[in-house]
């Protein structure tokens, strides 16, 4: 049947306002699912209505299963920008595409011309001019291969999940074509029409859409008895790490009849459905004030009945919250789908929505009523949320947000998460990181897509409640909704509404909405006060400033166990002063040690981000000497006044950040002393303590790009001591693997070169020693700025001592026990270090319980004195080793097992080490800095 809506109907639409107009596209589908290959054939034929008042001679059209072809596509680079590769890496039977097109105007084959920047935009000349209050008939027949479930579009196993899937046209509005490619962040703008829907798939599935089933075709019982045994079977395939099937991605035999679905939607601008075996339906009809009959239905996978019990409840509670505040819910049914795989969801399309398997009832409460409210706004109030993507997630999510105070549906763990959003937010904005609401979805960081869309616009909404109070603001809401369902409107037609519903002008609070920067409140706090409080506590800090205090252990070879406490000023967002204190005591040495660091940051732009100014000061034992019954402590103590700069490219989605920063270190170390002491005409040399002081001035640059795909880092290091300048240059490249997991192969590279302003000597260079070029990583003893953590900073034998730094040439072999260290040196030293990820499918120690990353490492490097001409030509000019590596906790942990090395470290191996020798060469590092916020939560600007 032939769908034909008359000019007529549309005059009022036409009329609405002094200048008001939209299209029309009315749509009949058909189309049929191809289960074996994952693909779909079909027709589709439009109606389209021009309403403006523009003759029109082409017609863009979408043709978004083309985002899925390959990695060149605007939504591959967006992922990337997104920090994921899933889609960059994916199979090529992974990817998707719509071809077999053959456009006709009516019954005129049409000429058709690619876009020139996007493969997934398609422009249709038509064969005659098109004018204003004429309709003309599109169709073309089109072949979809359906992707895997990287973004909304695609299956898992025999599951299917179809959306955005047809050829659609562009909407034409009073600011020309919006031609745009299919993204992941950044949603849709469509025309309005009526879609009649016929698909045909095996009579094994069943179908969710949005809209009215019009027939009702029988499904046949799912073989469960036939899935269980596919189960066992695939089961018996899978490597013994692996403990059970994804039910989801079963494969089980299709049924070779099909069944027809036959589905009608009005007054929608998209139509999506879903599809799957042994799905769970639930039906209920419900009723709303007005006297409206709503058809809910929800979907779900047997697998997890149990959490979704209380879905139909949630969904009904939703329908009847929205449509009281707002006016009646638009569609005459509304379907909640249980998303397939464990990619994390909650997707809306006009009547229905695909939402996650959440195991929290709140939150899958939550995630209901937000995806049922997107029915109001988009579904109905068809904003481009492409350009305006608060006007669909941040008006929504205030609306969610009085449901929730309604409903009081978050408990105190949900709360918690909710505050830590509106905390990162207001961390933003003290880092000036922050962008304005009023800017399109695709120029938005993913970071503060999230928290300036949605949060930051329900705080603005809130400020102009402020304004008038909540029976005012919901009624220019209601007066919203009526005035505009089933239409296009502005940011201005918004504002309109809202004033002339009010009374009130709004100009002030809508200037914010192309400003950076919290919303002014009447809540908005002054000067905080001072509390103290345990731990950590983010309670009401927009008036509060909290002093933490929390016990805090400590632990070196030399000072024992150390208790503590530690002092903080720590909260989000983060103060400008900010300060932490930790006093502890060495149970074995007997003495205080600790921190204490205080420094003042400043935020300033996109281009400098910050600067800071700093001071810290250290102390702890480095050393014991046990003489009888007297044990002697040696302990370093370290003052360090410091200034940073950061500077960003101004590009909020660019990764790069450069850094400049100037640190003074102040050193006073103790060390063993033997004093003569005379006693007649005894002459014997008792223990004692000399105390020395050393200064360090280092100046450092730096540049990180942290772009998820090859992310590389470079800094330049000069440092000067009182003897000399030491110059040391590091660069890394990582290079991903095709896999979802961030493996890949780091490479690293050093070049360091010291100088001697004067004359050289013997005893200088001895007296410097610590400060040479080391090939190997460093020991405790060459830590010469106390920058790392050591468990045994002095030991030379046992466990402890095995213990090294990344730091220069990185070798992971040592030869510690000899007077000078191969490949040391206070000349120059070059050396580059790879370490590669092993699949896991080839991990051996994927069978264990705990997982371990298993990796292997190769360092080769040189260095001055191997190229010196006395230097024998049988020494090896260049060294090496290469082994295995495992790295825990985030890579803050790595243990090295030297298995293949350079024949001068092998002869140290056989000559030195004795018995057990193949554990003495193993060596570990424990990288603290890889625990760092910032390195797993970026953006925020911690």
């Amino acid at each position: 049947m032939r769908i034909f809506i008359p000019l007529l109907l549309l005059l009022p639409c036409i009329s609405f306002g002094q200048h008001y107009w939209q299209q029309r596209t009315d749509y009949q589908l058909e189309v049929t699912l191809n289960d074996r290959e994952h693909t779909l054939d079909g027709t589709v034929k439009i109606r389209y209505t021009n309403a403006s008042p523009d003759t029109l001679n082409y017609i863009w059209f979408h043709l978004w299963p083309n985002a899925y072809k390959h990695d060149k596509t605007a939504f591959s680079d967006q992922l990337l920008l997104l920090d994921r590769t899933d889609f960059y890496f994916s199979k090529p039977a992974d990817k998707g595409y719509i071809n077999r097109l053959d456009f006709k105007v009516n019954g005129i084959t049409a000429q058709t011309e690619d876009h020139p920047s996007f493969i997934d935009v398609l422009r249709v000349d038509l064969p005659s001019p098109l004018p204003p209050g004429s309709s003309v008939d599109i169709s073309t027949p089109f072949h979809v291969k359906i992707p895997a479930y990287i973004s909304r579009l695609g299956h898992v196993g025999q599951q299917y999940l179809i959306t955005q899937w047809y050829p659609k046209p562009a909407v034409y509005d009073a600011a020309g074509w919006h031609p745009m490619p299919y993204l992941e962040q950044g949603e849709f703008y469509a025309e309005f029409g009526n879609f009649d829907v016929k698909i045909h798939l095996p009579e094994d599935y069943v179908v969710a859409a949005g809209g009215t089933l019009l027939n009702k075709p029988v499904v046949a019982a799912p073989e469960m008895e036939q899935v269980k045994k596919t189960v066992k079977q695939q089961q018996k395939t899978l490597p013994s790490s692996v403990k059970k099937t994804d039910p989801d991605t079963v494969v089980t035999p299709s049924s070779s009849q099909l069944n027809t679905w036959h589905f009608q939607l009005e007054n929608s601008s998209d139509f999506a459905w879903f599809a799957g075996k042994k799905w769970i339906k639930q039906e209920e009809l419900i009723t709303l004030p007005s006297g409206k009959n709503i058809t809910l239905q929800v979907y779900f996978q047997p697998w997890v009945a149990d959490r979704w019990k209380p879905a139909m409840r949630y969904a009904e509670r939703a329908i009847r919250f929205y449509s009281g505040y707002l006016g009646d819910y638009p569609y005459p049914t509304f379907s909640v789908v249980a998303a397939p795989g464990k990619r994390f969801t909650g997707m809306e399309y006009p009547a229905i929505t695909l939402i996650s398997s959440q195991k929290d009832t709140a939150l899958l409460q939550q995630v209901i009523a937000h995806e049922a409210g997107h029915n109001w706004f988009q579904a109905a109030i068809g904003s481009n949320e492409r350009l305006h993507p608060w006007m669909d997630e941040g008006l929504n999510t205030w609306v969610e947000q009085q449901y929730l105070r309604e409903y009081d549906v978050l408990k105190e763990d949900q709360k918690g998460i909710y505050q830590q959003e509106q905390f990162f937010l207001h961390q933003l904005f003290k880092a000036k990181l922050d962008q304005p609401i009023a800017i399109p979805a695709e120029k938005f960081s993913g970071t503060n897509y999230g928290l300036v869309t949605y949060k930051k616009t329900a705080q603005w909404l809130n400020a102009m409640q402020q304004k008038v109070g909540q029976p005012a603001m919901q009624e220019a809401f209601r007066k919203y909704y009526e005035s505009w369902k089933f239409k296009h409107p502005t940011p201005n037609d918004l504002k309109e509404t809202l004033e002339t519903s009010t009374g009130k002008d709004f100009k002030t609070y809508f200037d914010l909405l192309d400003k950076k920067g919290a919303i002014p409140s009447r809540d908005s706090a002054g000067r905080k006060r001072i509390k103290l409080t345990g731990f950590f506590n983010q309670k009401n800090t927009d008036s509060l400033q909290y002093i933490s205090l929390m016990p805090v252990p400590g632990y070196n070879a030399n000072d024992g166990f150390m208790p503590g406490l530690l002092v903080h000023n720590y909260q989000l967002p983060m103060p400008a002063f900010r300060f932490m204190l930790a006093p502890v005591y060495g149970t074995q040495s007997g003495q205080w040690n600790g921190l204490a660091k205080a420094a003042y940051h400043q935020y300033r732009d996109a281009r400098l981000k910050e600067w800071s100014a700093g001071i810290s000061y250290t102390t702890f034992s480095t050393s014991r000497y046990d003489a009888g019954s007297e044990k002697f402590y040696f302990r370093m103590q370290r003052f360090m006044p410091e200034l940073n700069f950061k500077f960003g490219t101004g590009n909020p989605l660019e990764k790069i950040e450069k850094s400049i920063r100037f640190r003074h270190y102040s050193f006073r170390e103790e060390s063993l002393l033997f004093q003569r002491q005379i006693i007649g005409n005894d002459t014997s040399f008792v223990p004692g303590r000399a105390t020395g002081s050393r200064y360090l001035n280092q100046l450092s640059f730096q540049l990180d790009n942290n772009r998820v795909l090859y992310p590389y880092t470079a800094a330049l290091v000069l440092e000067q001591m009182q003897d000399l300048l030491k110059l040391g240059f590091t660069g890394t490249y990582f290079f991903n693997y095709p896999t979802l997991k961030k493996q890949g192969l780091q490479a690293r590279f050093f070049a360091g070169k010291i100088i001697y302003p004067g004359e050289v000597s013997l005893s200088k260079r001895f007296r410097n020693s610590r400060y040479h070029l080391n090939m190997t990583g460093p020991k405790g003893d060459e830590d010469y700025t106390y920058s790392d953590y050591f468990i045994g900073r002095n030991d030379f034998e046992g466990f402890r001592s095995q213990q090294i730094m990344v730091r220069d040439g990185a070798f992971k072999v040592r030869t510690d026990l000899l007077s000078s260290k191969v490949g040391k040196t206070d000349d120059w030293l070059a050396a580059l270090n790879l370490v590669t990820d092993v699949p896991s499918k080839l991990n051996p120690l994927q069978v264990l319980p705990v997982k371990i990353p298993l990796k292997l490492f190769l360092d080769i490097g040189t260095y001055a004195e191997a190229w010196d001409p006395q230097t024998p030509e049988s020494e090896a000019k260049f060294l090496y080793d290469a082994g295995l590596q495992f790295s825990l906790f985030r890579e803050a942990l790595n243990i090295y097992v030297p298995l293949f090395y350079s024949k001068v470290y092998r002869d140290y191996f056989n000559s030195t080490l004795g018995d057990k020798k193949f554990w003495k060469t193993i060596s570990f590092s424990i990288q603290l800095q890889a625990l760092q916020p910032r390195k797993w939560m970026p953006g925020i600007g911690l």
